[in-house]
């Protein structure tokens, strides 16, 4: 009885197995997905980049013990597209790190604040990006090099920016 009721089972569940290995799909087949993406990343002419006069650091007060500059700022300039001729929008990461140098022997731990100001103008000097960063660090007694908290910024232009050679990328401190 037991092996009459297996029989007759085994049709209705080797044809469900056959329905439901049919509906999947290969592993090849979505690795193969990723791969007809043609769009390649291609390195492009950044824009020049330099401090703003006079705010280029945060200097020594009567309120804050500590000074703040630039310590590393690196950056790149990238698209996306088929070819190099065919793109999509551009792209600026920048990762900067700041120094800050504590004076006087600091006795209030608290946090600071500052702002990093970022402004990008075109060959014209009209200014195509603008923004403002508020940063914070808790002020130490010894002298530290900080990461942007953000990691890397990203500047998104759109395709009518290609050529930057003559652009103008401005970084600057704000307290």
């Amino acid at each position: 009885m037991f092996f009459h009721k297996f029989i007759t089972k085994l049709p209705f569940v080797l044809a469900i197995f056959f329905i439901l290995s049919a509906c999947g799909v290969s592993a090849n087949k979505v690795v193969s997905f990723d791969v007809l993406s043609d769009e390649s990343e291609w390195e492009i002419t950044c824009p020049i980049v330099k401090f703003i006069d006079g705010m280029d650091k945060i200097t020594l007060t009567e309120f804050n013990k500590y000074e703040i500059n630039f310590y590393e700022v690196k950056w790149k300039c990238y698209t996306y597209g088929e070819t190099e001729k065919t793109f999509t929008d551009i792209n600026i990461d920048l990762d900067i790190k700041f120094k800050i140098d504590y004076k006087d022997g600091n006795e209030i731990f608290k946090e600071e604040k500052f702002s990093l100001i970022l402004a990008l103008l075109n060959d014209n000097n009209e200014v195509v990006i603008k923004n403002k960063f508020n940063k914070s660090f808790l002020n130490k007694e010894k002298s530290e090099i900080i990461n942007n908290d953000n990691s890397i910024i990203n500047i998104k232009l759109k395709r009518s920016h290609r050529d930057m050679t003559k652009y103008l990328l401005l970084l600057g401190f704000m307290q």
